[in-house]
């Protein structure tokens, strides 16, 4: 009888342990992707109010919005119970923000997707570029180079003012040894000639025609 009930609790264990349901990434609405963002609330010369908004997700129950200064890459982090909050971040500056799905019942968290956003200041000239995306090679994958160990570098690049000049890729075996491969591209992808199994990290410069830039982010990959 003993080992009956023993048995019973540990596949009413294990059929509860089962249906711990890990929450879900969220959709991104408001600001849309590479948005001028001219619907904030200003506050002052160098303030304005921006609203996010995003989808609800399932079993969630709390979300972690994360926005980024692609400037100097500082974080604003900000935790919500709904699905939209508010923040007021400095004005005449490219963002990026995305946001992070949490559960009690669970270690385990969901991200969105990554947009950028524009956040428009006082007397608007000109526009620096929004940091590049990397397309290919994704961060830390493992690639395969061709006949002649040669592997095609892909992103994508974009500017409000929509007069990107020319891409500068950076790579190198670390962090503190990136130097700049080539120059004054002039498309969104590049073919470099790599090592077999190394390790290697890069990042793309955009470079507009008023000589203003911006830097993605940086990825690693391994080269088999």
């Amino acid at each position: 009888m003993k080992r009956f009930i023993v048995i019973i609790t540990f596949i009413l264990f294990q059929c509860s342990k089962d249906q711990t349901l890990e929450p879900d990434s969220v959709f991104l609405i408001s600001p849309t992707n590479q948005d001028n963002c001219s619907s904030s609330t200003i506050i002052d010369e160098s303030k304005s109010q921006v609203d996010f908004s995003w989808s609800q997700s399932l079993n969630t129950d709390q979300y972690e919005i994360v926005v980024e200064n692609q400037s100097n890459n500082l974080q604003l982090k900000k935790i919500s119970l709904e699905n939209n909050t508010s923040l007021i971040l400095d004005r005449g500056i490219n963002y990026s923000w995305w946001v992070i799905s949490r559960s009690n019942k669970s270690s385990i968290t969901a991200k969105s997707l990554i947009w950028q956003f524009y956040l428009e200041g006082p007397s608007i000239i000109e526009h620096i570029p929004f940091s590049a995306v990397l397309f290919s090679p994704q961060n830390e994958e493992q690639i395969n180079l061709n006949n002649q160990n040669k592997y095609i570098f892909k992103w994508s690049g974009s500017d409000l003012d929509d007069d990107i000049d020319y891409y500068v890729i950076y790579i190198g075996n670390s962090l503190d040894e990136m130097e700049i491969i080539e120059n004054n591209i002039k498309s969104q992808e590049v073919e470099l000639e790599l090592q077999k199994q190394k390790t290697y990290y890069w990042k793309i410069l955009s470079v507009d025609s008023k000589g203003n830039s911006s830097s993605s982010q940086i990825h690693s990959f391994y080269t088999k």
